[in-house]
């Protein structure tokens, strides 16, 4: 309800109160000093009155309470990645950055693929470092395909030189029989040397 209505509806009731207080013989205005309770009473019955009416236009112009909020949606899924099926975990996503082939890029870092690298380079520097160990002829015993090398080990790991060792070699000895071997040949992967060489006899453990 407008607040001109309700004025208008106050008015009308408190004109109508009024005159059937007016009315009566006992009136507000009968005479100086008569009894104005009736007035009063009046007075009081149009404040309760308005009292009612503004309490009617605060219910009517109330608004009514926003709705609750509901469950919040679910993100939309990547187009190329199907939903997690329920209590299972969601798939990891793949990374982006082309990842390296071939050998590790710290592979001076890591004996085995460091080793690796440079072992057929190794193994054609050290046979003459190994063949001038013995006091007379060598035999090696490996095949074509095999490396002279089974073993390895770091020299100096800051320097990035190697240790390779084997068995694969035979010494003369002075009856004229072969002896089996086994040698260690320190390299220098870097400048291509060999560093030390050593030998004694016997098969690796």
């Amino acid at each position: 309800m407008r607040p001109v209505l309700t004025t208008a509806i106050f008015r009308a009731a408190a004109f109508a109160l009024l005159a059937a207080f007016a009315a009566s013989p006992s009136g507000p205005v009968a005479a100086q000093g008569s009894d104005l309770s009736p007035f009063l009473q009046g007075c009081a019955e149009i404040a309760d009155l308005r009292k009612r009416l503004a309490c009617y236009d605060s219910l009517t112009d109330r608004k009514p309470p926003a709705p609750a909020p509901g469950p919040a949606r679910p993100a939309p899924s990547s187009p190329d990645r199907a939903p997690a099926a329920p209590g299972m975990p969601s798939p990891p996503t793949a990374d982006p950055r082309p990842r390296p082939t071939g050998e590790p890029i710290n592979c001076r870092a890591e004996l085995q693929c460091w080793g690796e690298r440079h072992l057929a380079t190794a193994n054609a520097y050290c046979k003459d470092s190994i063949d001038r160990l013995a006091n007379d002829a060598t035999r090696w015993s490996d095949a074509f395909h095999e490396t002279r090398f089974s073993r390895l080990r770091w020299l100096d790991r800051s320097k990035g030189t190697l240790t390779f060792i084997g068995d694969k070699v035979e010494f003369r000895t002075a009856s004229g029989s072969y002896q089996p071997h086994r040698y260690e040949c320190d390299f220098d992967p870097e400048n291509n040397r060999v560093t030390g060489a050593r030998a004694q006899p016997g098969r690796l453990p």
